[in-house]
């Protein structure tokens, strides 16, 4: 029977370890403290923000005051108040979807490998026809046929991002500390022991792949926000915040330029650490999982 399904590994040149040096601790100074600055916002939002995120405070688009710092949106809404309420639900939403696709993704891996052959390969297929189409894609048909809510828009991206994360633990690379705790298992439990083997080893480059996952969901919302089908109304989108108030432009008035500005300042930030766990772990992703593509594997 003619083989279908092929996944070519890809080669490189093995590097020279004489000539690797290890990441500088300032290059990442920056973007550390600006990830950990947003993630504080968003879990401090209810003390610091200065009103509910679906009240409504004045006038729309009320000019800015010594109440609302950078004036009201198109419904009278505090800015500062959406804007913050909106880091928070589209932050706190890719955050729910990195731990569920990882939690899926390793347990899957580890599964596939205590179970043999037949049934790795089967769960390598499924996988890779989830994973054909990017998450985007996933997302806007799940959420066409079903209500709008976080939990649907939940459960699209994990759909979509699980499979690739099952992928990677599914190299020939990351299953060979799998096999020997399998080996070396006497209990009943040996997929929780290939799951605790594979977080030992492989640790750094399972966090990388959670920012990565986590990067994805969270331009993936902002996206999907455009279209009306982010995080749910009247709850606030940090990228639905900027769409809906575009009208400021025609003023003059450049607040939804500033938040797509703090959109791009943080997603980079997160990109940026997961280049230097990335490099840490001496083995990065090619291609790299942000381009969307189907293929997903190791650099060797």
């Amino acid at each position: 029977m003619k083989q279908i399904f092929h996944e070519v590994p890809l080669h490189h040149p093995a590097p020279n370890p004489d000539s690797i040096r290890p990441p500088a601790r300032f290059a990442v100074a920056i973007p550390l403290a600006i990830t950990l600055a947003v993630l504080l916002v968003t879990a401090l939002a209810p003390l610091i923000a200065p009103f509910g995120q679906t009240e409504i405070v004045g006038q729309p688009f009320q000019p800015p005051d010594e109440t609302h710092l950078l004036g009201t949106d198109a419904f009278g809404r505090d800015f500062v108040t959406r804007i913050i309420y909106g880091l928070r639900n589209s932050v706190g939403l890719a955050l729910a979807v990195a731990v569920l696709s990882l939690s899926i993704g390793v347990a899957a891996s580890a599964l596939a490998t205590a179970l043999g052959t037949w049934p790795a390969a089967i769960l390598f297929l499924l996988a890779q026809a989830l994973s054909t189409f990017p998450a985007f894609y996933w997302a806007f048909f799940i959420i066409a046929v079903f209500p709008p809510s976080g939990p649907t828009l939940i459960t699209a991206l994990t759909l979509a991002l699980a499979p690739r994360v099952f992928r990677l633990c599914s190299t020939e690379t990351m299953p060979a500390s799998q096999r020997d705790a399998l080996a070396a298992s006497r209990s009943r439990l040996p997929v929780l022991r290939l799951v605790t083997a594979l977080l030992r080893n492989e640790g750094v480059l399972l966090a990388a792949m959670f920012g990565i996952v986590f990067n994805i969901a969270f331009l993936t919302e902002v996206a999907m926000s455009v279209f009306g089908m982010g995080v749910p109304f009247p709850l606030a989108s940090i990228g639905g915040t900027a769409v809906r108030n575009m009208t400021l432009l025609s003023f003059g008035d450049f607040i939804p330029i500033y938040i797509l500005v703090l959109i791009t300042v943080f997603a980079t930030s997160v990109s940026l650490l997961v280049d230097w766990l990335q490099r840490r772990s001496g083995r990065p992703l090619v291609p790299s999982f942000r381009s969307y593509g189907p293929v997903w594997d190791i650099q060797r």
